[in-house]
């Protein structure tokens, strides 16, 4: 349960902070700080103050031309997560959080474990779990070969769906060639379209995935009839890394910045590109 006291004073402190702030950026975290009410997220147990709070918290700083250094200009991220948490709020931040649209509790959008699945959807909104209706869910999965079900209280089987019973891998371990996208285009040419993926176990480098298939289309399929028309991808994941990283450029020549190096184990070919050290920190780098 919310402690409305304890959410108050963090509201307090927030707008104290934004008063004390040096620098418009620092104004700006200020503004950015998002207040919940517990966890959505599996596996967490709410604070005994009921109030989770995330934002970038770092310490603002800048480039020194003169000292080709960065320095420090607005510690007052810094300091408002100091106070917050002394209050007994808990701080995560904001690039591994979302707040469910539902719910107002918050979801974790990045991974804190190999075996991290996501527990919300996005399409429209982001809506956890616990928030999702299931019946519409799962027809919104139906013949997508590019989404499936992470959530691990929505059973298909109580929705009318029944499973194949053949277990799927994609990996870099050799021999996990399973292709979503090879395995629905089969499911179609068999005259199924109402199927859809659920990702039972995620490792390091490898997951496993399941077809389910509503039983009134079921006995249209069958992992004899899959396995014909062809389930696997064009290369083997493992090889197709090792391929990339064989014709990946050792030295990329001079210039400023950071290197890149990006590995598409679907083709096997690699991508390098120079970034700048922020966009490193930022984590855009990877992005294409």
């Amino acid at each position: 349960m919310t402690n409305t006291n304890t959410f108050e004073r963090a509201l307090r402190l927030i707008k104290a902070a934004h008063v004390a702030a040096k620098t418009i950026d620092g104004k700006g975290r200020c503004d950015d700080v998002t207040l919940c009410t517990g966890y959505a997220e599996p596996g967490y147990t709410d604070p005994d103050s009921g109030v989770i709070a995330f934002c970038n918290w770092n310490t603002i700083s800048s480039y020194n031309n003169a000292t080709q250094k960065r320095v420090d200009v607005d510690d007052i991220p810094n300091r408002l997560c100091a106070a917050l948490e002394k209050i007994g709020v808990e701080i995560e931040w904001s690039d591994e959080w979302a707040v469910c649209e539902g719910c107002q509790k918050a979801v974790r959008t990045q991974a804190d474990s190999y075996g991290w699945k996501r527990s919300y959807t996005d399409d429209d909104c982001l809506v956890c779990r616990d928030c999702v209706d299931p019946v519409a869910f799962l027809e919104e999965l139906e013949g997508e070969e590019n989404k499936a079900l992470t959530f691990d209280n929505i059973d298909p089987a109580e929705h009318g769906y029944k499973k194949l019973e053949e277990e799927f891998q994609h990996g870099l371990y050799g021999g996990q060639d399973a292709s979503p996208k090879k395995i629905a285009k089969a499911c179609r040419k068999l005259g199924c379209t109402r199927f859809l993926f659920v990702i039972d176990d995620v490792g390091q480098f490898d997951l496993s995935f399941a077809l389910w298939i509503h039983e009134s289309e079921y006995d249209k399929v069958t992992a004899a009839k899959l396995d014909a028309l062809g389930t696997k991808t064009d290369i083997d994941p493992a090889d197709a890394l090792k391929i990339a990283l064989q014709n990946a450029p050792v030295a990329t020549g001079g210039g400023d910045g950071i290197t890149v190096t990006t590995i598409d184990v679907s083709t096997g070919t690699s991508t390098v590109k120079k970034v700048t050290a922020q966009e490193f920190i930022e984590g855009t780098a990877f992005k294409r």
